[in-house]
């Protein structure tokens, strides 16, 4: 997919609509640990952070993993599996790696804004994991209202740590949680059949979900009270899972911003845009094999491919 101009503008607002997002929330110079969430994978160590330029605390836990790492013949280029229980207390305190995408496209981005300068971490195909942000004054039986944001970038960049929940969870009384998901060819690559069906970047967005659903509880959060909200690539997404059956009864309200399940700037009907080079690159096996053996044999290829080494 190609980053239109409406995108680019499109993804300048994202950035806009969380303002405390390049502006990293302070971390105190002697960091201070959250209180130990314990849910039913296992116990969480977050991080204390203050609110940009205020003293208002907020309690972080980042990169929390919600499902299992997409890597290998087995796990790549399918639906994401649901993560397994750990053992002990996991450090929930460092932001997560970021999936796989063009760190230049986002530098040059992040650069044509005034004051949005910041660090893009390192890319790796392990990266389904999600940030939260709770007050840090909650009580402890709270059941707070949930915010889930799904990041733009024309499904082709975006991070969570691009955006900071810490002031709407401070200000606003609620947890927030931003997620990651897969993008690009690792996220939305088809063959058209079932041996690479397409659309792991939004099945992601519904694992997120699913675990929210299921853990979000021991955050402060209600299950039961869950609004997704997201803008560009993310409105359409908010767009796509009010209408897919898969994500029933994981929200209950929904705010699509600038983009919507009819955009044809974002959308494709093609399933093949990004992959046609290797497919020339494979027409001697065309011409040998029938297709669904080829089908196969290209979504073996992919699946034993490490990823790392072709990012931009």
């Amino acid at each position: 997919m190609e980053l239109h101009a409406a995108q680019t503008f499109c993804f300048f607002i994202s950035l806009l609509c969380l303002r405390v997002a390049a502006d990293q929330p302070d971390v105190s110079p002697n960091v201070l640990t959250a209180p130990e969430v314990h849910t039913t994978l296992g116990a969480l160590r977050g991080l204390q952070l203050n609110v940009k330029g205020t003293d208002t605390r907020v309690h972080a836990y980042l990169g929390v993993p919600f499902a299992k790492p997409p890597i290998g013949p087995s796990l790549r280029l399918r639906a994401p599996q649901p993560i397994e229980g750990w053992e002990g207390v996991r450090d929930a305190t460092k932001q997560p790696l970021i999936c796989i995408q063009s760190k230049k496209m986002n530098l040059e981005l992040l650069e044509k804004m005034s004051g949005m300068l910041m660090d893009i971490p390192d890319v790796s195909e392990d990266c389904l994991y999600l940030n939260i942000f709770t007050p840090a004054n909650r009580d402890e039986d709270a059941k707070l209202p949930v915010m889930v944001w799904i990041h733009g970038g024309a499904f082709t960049i975006g991070f969570a740590s691009m955006y900071d929940g810490s002031a709407m969870a401070a200000y606003q009384d609620v947890v927030v949680v931003v997620i990651q998901y897969r993008l690009g060819l690792l996220g939305f690559l088809s063959t058209g059949d079932e041996q690479m069906s397409g659309n792991f970047g939004l099945l992601d967005q519904i694992q997120a979900l699913r675990w929210t659903k299921q853990h979000i509880h021991n955050f402060g959060g209600d299950p039961d009270l869950v609004t997704i909200f997201g803008e560009s690539a993310g409105g359409v997404s908010v767009s796509l899972l009010l209408l897919s059956p898969l994500s029933d009864g994981l929200f209950q309200r929904a705010i699509a911003e600038s983009g919507t399940a009819a955009m044809d700037v974002i959308m494709s009907d093609n399933p093949f845009p990004l992959t046609q080079v290797i497919y020339i690159g494979f027409t001697i096996l065309c011409v040998i094999l029938n297709t669904t053996f080829f089908n196969m044999f290209f979504f073996f290829c992919l699946g034993c491919t490490d990823w790392i080494h072709y990012q931009c």
